[in-house]
């Protein structure tokens, strides 16, 4: 770290701007490569057939793809110029990530602190990995938004491997993704400024023997909330018209004909034991890896709520299940808190780019991904002043619960309303 402080800030911006090119290669290789349908298109692909070898200069990041313009014949009109973009705005966005979050301190401080900035080493350490998880769920992010554009669906090999990245670092990095913004002005420390929003918030849960964390109970929480994960990646399907009994049977007779089982046993497994070792470790482990948990569950069970209801009223497939696992991981990343900031702003976001193409191109089917993934970027961005107003609301502890429950009837209500508008609508057509 202090080998990378030494650097002169130049410097530092032009290795950020080269490793976010490189990182948006393989953002673009993920794309292609993860999707259901793949498509050999980035440079790091194996070609076949009639496209030709590819040299080493195509695989540079941004410049490469400006060559690959040649292969428009057999790829497509324009084909390279997307992926350039994302290469040259995800280095950009790095760079300029950077600049806000660990130089200017603009994502992690509060006006509670003004004109002082803490010097320590730790905390610019703390800051630095703290960037670098915000880098890795901007890329995971970027990856299930295009896959979701082009295709519709979030493919489980997107969101699995990260909500599992988000455990791990929840377990073992003292650094969160978000910093909770309560400072000790008369005593300012660093571990102020990065210490965890807490997954009881606004309750303060006593440390010891005696306390929650500690005991049995909050075990058998994050056990349940980790296995009923793995459980919903399993390809359950339910058979209506006959005893319970016999559906369940059935249920899991086909799980068992199937393949995802083989990966998903393993997975299971391993989490269990990644839990009880943190458990037993107890301290700040076990308190991230419970906060990572508990917003894993919170972002999960809220759109899996809303799938629900919305393939009720509309009497369609409202949501793909890789909405469900993308708030998931989305959760297990920013923690319960940030989780249901996120889940009210993306309706909003969906709504503008919902109306606009309604009435431009006439359809009203739109993937979800990307406004979860656009609202998780605000959230992150402006998480200063959003939880300057939302630490308010979160420390009146029934309040949030009740809007929730409250949104639900209003929700299926609305939606409801707009399967009538658009029959009557296509009806007049």
């Amino acid at each position: 770290m202090s080998l990378l402080l030494a650097l002169p800030f130049s410097v530092r911006m032009l290795l950020l701007f080269v490793v976010g090119a490189c990182l948006g290669s393989l953002i673009n290789l993920g794309i292609y490569r993860l999707a259901y349908q793949r498509r050999r298109i980035s440079p790091w692909s194996f070609t076949r057939g009639k496209i030709p070898r590819r040299s080493w200069v195509d695989c540079v990041p941004v410049f490469g793809w400006w060559r690959l313009r040649r292969e428009e014949k057999l790829q497509g009109r324009g084909f390279w110029v997307r992926p350039m973009l994302i290469e040259l705005c995800f280095a950009l966005g790095v760079a300029a990530l950077y600049v806000l979050e660990v130089n200017q301190y603009a994502l992690n401080m509060t006006e509670v602190w003004p004109g002082r900035r803490p010097t320590e080493a730790q905390f610019v350490g703390l800051l630095h990995v703290q960037f670098a998880i915000h880098v890795v769920l901007l890329a995971v992010m970027l990856v299930a938004t295009f896959i979701d554009i082009d295709e519709q669906t979030i493919p489980d090999v997107v969101t699995v491997p990260g909500t599992v990245v988000a455990l791990l670092l929840a377990a073992f990095c003292t650094s969160p993704a978000l910093p909770s913004l309560q400072v000790d002005v008369n005593f300012p420390r660093p571990e102020n400024l990065i210490s965890p929003l807490r997954f009881d918030y606004p309750f303060s849960q006593p440390t010891g023997a005696g306390a929650f964390l500690g005991s049995g109970a909050s075990l058998a929480i994050g056990l349940a909330i980790y296995l009923g994960w793995c459980f919903a990646l399993l390809p359950r399907q339910w058979r209506r018209g006959i005893r319970i009994g016999k559906a369940w049977r059935m249920m899991w007779w086909r799980i068992a004909a199937r393949a995802e089982w083989v990966w998903v046993l393993p997975l299971a497994v391993a989490g269990v034991l990644l839990i009880v070792s943190a458990w037993v470790k107890g301290g700040q482990p076990w308190h991230g890896l419970m906060t990572a948990l508990v917003g894993m569950a919170a972002g999960g069970g809220m759109i899996w709520l809303i799938r629900v209801i919305g393939s009720a009223m509309l009497q369609q497939e409202a949501m793909g299940f890789g909405d469900v696992t993308l708030l998931a991981m989305i959760g297990a990343f920013l923690g319960w808190q940030a989780i249901i900031i996120v889940f009210f702003i993306a309706p909003f976001v969906g709504v503008v780019f919902g109306g606009i193409q309604w009435l431009l191109f006439r359809q009203n089917v739109l993937p979800y991904g990307p406004f979860l993934c656009l609202a998780a970027l605000v959230t992150l961005l402006f998480w200063v002043p959003l939880w300057d107003y939302a630490a308010r609301i979160f420390e009146i502890p029934w309040l949030v619960p009740s809007a929730i429950v409250v949104c639900l009837p209003l929700l299926a209500g609305m939606l409801y309303g707009w399967m009538l508008l658009k029959r009557r609508i296509m009806n007049d057509e």
